[in-house]
Order: structure tokens, then C-alpha cells, then sequence
């Protein structure tokens, strides 16, 4: 039977407590927790910096865990992930009120959920890599703005191309952001080139407005009130002389009576670019995809031009038709079963 001095067992039963208390912070997790620290080597972060997170905290209602200060900056621990995105939006305010000139870093973080006295004795957990802890986790915000963009890039090339390709008479317009591209004032409609789109701005007159086309303040209107990214105004010639007779257009084709329903017109005494048409226009445009404006022509919207220019080839394409059926003059036979419910959008 092997013996060993007393000094050894007690050292061996010294290294196990031990041990065993030090690995006590891992069985305790981690708690979500905001972190403030200096953005500039200029400001530093003390105890008014800590005591300015906790009001801002308290003035909000959020209660946390506990808040301390130490090397990195101000920690706050919190109870769950809700609540530290919502501390995160109230710290940011207040320590950034000027986002474009940040102050400070306001960051998620994980701190130990191990006992005081446990910190105290400097007993931390074991802190694992990235492969052992599954991954990162990413906080993703998506720029709508930027994202905006990029989509209504890619209209200026359909632009070109359904404005060269198609013999329907129309102008065509595309937002870029808070920009506008409508053709040149006076440029033939059916050959355009680049040189005759003009860029402008949707809200304010700049040296674009001189050179644009006399239905800008329409296209204007029609973006404010309404979700669309792209217009379509065109001259269709049938659509013009069906105008000039009714309140609105009912198609009794079957393909247009399923996509339109009803085409309403409206009137305006002088209907080119006036403030009273453009109100009357958006208004209208905020109800339907299409509208024929009575004399003049059509305004269609879409979230692309090829959507656009698609509603007002329809339309064309209804009243011909219709041209066609009463040239024939012979009664109409009614094809569609629930016909009162294609006169409705």
C-alpha cells in the first residue's frame, strides 16, 4: 500500500477546491450588456460618464443588473436581449446626440452572470473563440435608403430602352432617391437620346427645371401621394378620342376588362402642368394604376417603367379594340359572368 505525506493530500485537496471555484463563473453563463466607450483619444470615460448612463437609463424606465466602470469603459448588464437593444437606442441618443459626430462607441456586449464575490476573487470565465461558441452573432439593419437606390439605378437603362423601342407616343420617368429623370422639354417623344433626360430634384427648383417638361409638378404630385418609382405619361391616340365622350373608360375585351376594370377621366380646363391637374392627377393616381386626363393622355404608375408602360399599353390596346367592335356594328354578346364586377379597380 503506498503512503504520501499528510502536506501532499491537503495540497492535492487545495488544488481541487480551488479549481472547482474557479470554474464555477462558466456554469453561470453570460448576461447581455451594453458598452460605452471613447470614440476619440480626447474624451475619457469616467465616473460622470457612468453616472450619466444610469440617469439616462432611469429617465427611460429600463432597469439593469448592474453598471460599473472599469479600463474598456461604462458596462451595464441587463436583464435579456430586449431590453439591451433598447438601452443600446437610449445610451446612443445620449451619448451621440450628433450621429454624424459620434462622442462615443455604444456597443452590444456579454459579461460574466457570475456572483460578486466570485469577481472578486478574480474568478472569470473561460472566454471561447468564435468556432467553439457556434458562430457570431450579427445585429443587421438594412439601408432603405441605399437600397432604394441601387433598385431605381437600374430603371434608367429600361428607361431608354422602352422609350426607343415601343411606337406608343409617351415620356417616360424614373426616380433615383430624391431625384428626378423626366425627358427635355420639347425632345421628340419617339426618338429620345440621353442627352434628352434631365436630372432634377423632387422637392426643390434647381437648373434642371428650365430644361424638364412642362408635366413636372405632375410627376411630383403623383410621387408624394403615392408609392411609385416610375411614371409613365403617354398621348395614345384611341384613349384620346374615347376621352373626350365619357367619365370613364370600361374595356370589353377580356384581358383588359380583368387587369383595368375602369379607366377614370378626369378634367382640367387647362391640363398641362397646372397645380390644380397635378393635385387632381395624384389623388386620383393614389386609387388606380392608370388615368386618362381628358384631351391630353394618360399618367400610368409602377414600381418599374416596364409596369408602367405595360398599364398604358393596355389601355391602348382596350380602345382600340373597342374602335374595331363598334366598326363591325353588330350587337355586342356579353362573354363575362358577374359583368357589374369589372367596372369596379
Amino acid at each position: 500500500m503506498n503512503r504520501y505525506p499528510l502536506w501532499k493530500y491537503i495540497t492535492v485537496a487545495i488544488a481541487l477546491v480551488l479549481g472547482f471555484v474557479y470554474t464555477l463563473p462558466n456554469f453561470f453563463g453570460e448576461s447581455p450588456a451594453v458598452q460605452v466607450s471613447s470614440a476619440k483619444a480626447t474624451i475619457k470615460v469616467d465616473q460622470k460618464a457612468l453616472a450619466r448612463a444610469e440617469e439616462a437609463l432611469k429617465a427611460a424606465g429600463i432597469t439593469h443588473d448592474g453598471i460599473q466602470l472599469d479600463f474598456n469603459g461604462v458596462k451595464t448588464r441587463l436583464a435579456d436581449t430586449d431590453t439591451q437593444l433598447k438601452a443600446k437606442d437610449v445610451l446612443e441618443k445620449t451619448f451621440n446626440p450628433d450621429p454624424a459626430d459620434p462622442q462615443y462607441v455604444v456597443a452590444l456586449n456579454l459579461l460574466s452572470a457570475s456572483p460578486k464575490w466570485l469577481t472578486a476573487l478574480h474568478a472569470l470565465p473561460m472566454y471561447l473563440g468564435l468556432d467553439l461558441r457556434g458562430g457570431v452573432h450579427f445585429l443587421l439593419q438594412v439601408d432603405m435608403k441605399g437600397a432604394l437606390t441601387k433598385r431605381l439605378d437600374s430603371l434608367s437603362a429600361d428607361l431608354r430602352t422602352v422609350l426607343r423601342d415601343k411606337n406608343l407616343r409617351h415620356s417616360g420617368i424614373g426616380r433615383e432617391g430624391d431625384r428626378l429623370v423626366i425627358k427635355r422639354r420639347g425632345a421628340m417623344l419617339g426618338r429620345l437620346q440621353p442627352h434628352d433626360l434631365v436630372e432634377t430634384d423632387l422637392e426643390r427648383n434647381d437648373s434642371g427645371v428650365a430644361l424638364a417638361s412642362t408635366e413636372l409638378l405632375v410627376h411630383r404630385a403623383v410621387y408624394k401621394a403615392t408609392p411609385a418609382l416610375a411614371i409613365v405619361h403617354c398621348h395614345p391616340r384611341a384613349a384620346i378620342a374615347y376621352s373626350l365622350s365619357r367619365d370613364e373608360i370600361v374595356p370589353i375585351d377580356n384581358e383588359a376588362s380583368y387587369l383595368l376594370k375602369k379607366v377614370p377621366v378626369i378634367y382640367e380646363e387647362f391640363a398641362s402642368g397646372t397645380p390644380e391637374m397635378a393635385k387632381n392627377v395624384a389623388q386620383t393616381l393614389s386609387k388606380y394604376k392608370i388615368v386618362m386626363l381628358r384631351g391630353h393622355g394618360s399618367f400610368a404608375i409602377g414600381q418599374t417603367l416596364d409596369e408602367a408602360f405595360f398599364w398604358s399599353s393596355v389601355l391602348e390596346e382596350a380602345c382600340q379594340i373597342s374602335v374595331y367592335a363598334r366598326q363591325i356594328n353588330e350587337p355586342f354578346i356579353e362573354y363575362r359572368k358577374g359583368s357589374d364586377a369589372y367596372t369596379k379597380w
